[in-house]
């Protein structure tokens, strides 16, 4: 969870406080500290190729888009946080490479 202000809602924090869920101060819309954001830009990428026609067919779409994501990918995504952590510290919380 992210400090979005959507995700700082009472009835959220209330909910999150309720499950014993303990939250961590993280800066909104930080997606260079998400490597899953890159994931996405793949599926869009794909979907971008040839829209769906239907509800359908945009689901599986997303599936094979998804499914089509490489191993190495993910791994190579896995590596670079700790390097995207200190980067974002050495910012000060500010932009980063990534």
């Amino acid at each position: 969870m992210d400090n979005d202000p959507k995700d700082k809602a009472q009835i959220v924090t209330e909910w999150l406080n309720s499950k014993g869920i303990e939250c961590f101060p993280w800066p909104s819309s930080s997606p260079d500290l998400n490597p899953i954001e890159h994931l996405w830009v793949h599926v869009k990428r794909e979907l971008r190729k040839e829209p769906a026609k239907n509800l359908k067919g945009l689901k599986q779409k997303i599936q094979w888009a998804w499914n089509s994501i490489k191993s190495d990918v993910t791994e190579k995504l896995v590596v670079s946080v700790s390097g995207r952590l200190q980067e974002c510290i050495k910012q000060k919380g500010g932009p980063t490479r990534y």
